[in-house]
């Protein structure tokens, strides 16, 4: 036997030993847990991770994601309930003819007036009867009277019916078309060829 080959045999026996050493010292649990062996964990991850991505990318998407957070849904809130505005009663007035008394301050002076009907209902006839008079004895020329009712207003011409132009009564006749459950007055007014006027307001409603 050739004691070179011997030597270089021995040689060979001990390197092996020698590497598998250092090879089961590197992957022991103890060494795996320092901060070598957890470098070299972390390299290998991120290595897997980008083959994954260059070998199939579209699975790589598809598992992101499924890792996304889904967002929350938001809570469902009742809406208000609207109140109703409760429709409040008309106030109660008198029914069938009525006569006023007043005296005005200032020439035309307006004496009173009538109504036929005070509460009429729709399309029923309702006449209006002014008294008026001019103590300077100046003919009074104009007299109307402004009807106010819920959604109308309407300017009535009265004409003279009996007396003189200075001293007597002024009347005119319509059709009720519209309602007066909340809204009733009238406004009468009267001028003189002087161009005095003077005017009374009756609030029904």
């Amino acid at each position: 036997m050739n004691p070179a080959i011997g030597t270089e045999q021995k040689l060979d026996q001990k390197t092996t030993q020698k590497t598998q050493s250092k090879f089961a010292k590197f992957f022991s649990k103890d060494n795996l847990f320092n901060e070598a062996g957890i470098g070299l964990i972390i390299v290998l991850v991120l290595i897997g991770v980008l083959v994954v991505i260059l070998v199939n990318p579209a699975g790589f998407k598809s598992l992101t994601n499924k890792l996304a957070l889904v967002p929350a849904s938001p809570t469902p809130t009742n809406a208000p309930t609207a109140i109703p505005t409760p429709t409040p009663t008309p106030r109660p007035i008198a029914k069938g003819p009525q006569e006023y008394t007043v005296m005005g301050s200032t020439d035309p002076k307006i004496k009173g007036f009538k109504i036929s009907e005070f509460d009429p209902k729709m399309g029923q006839s309702q006449t209006m009867t002014v008294s008026v008079v001019d103590t300077g004895n100046v003919p009074i020329t104009k007299v109307e009277v402004k009807l106010i009712t819920d959604h109308r207003t309407h300017v009535y011409p009265l004409s003279l019916v009996s007396g003189s132009k200075t001293d007597g009564e002024w009347a005119a006749n319509w059709t009720i078309d519209d309602s007066h459950d909340y809204i009733y007055s009238a406004v009468y007014s009267a001028k003189n060829e002087k161009g005095e006027s003077s005017n009374v307001t009756g609030s029904f409603r």
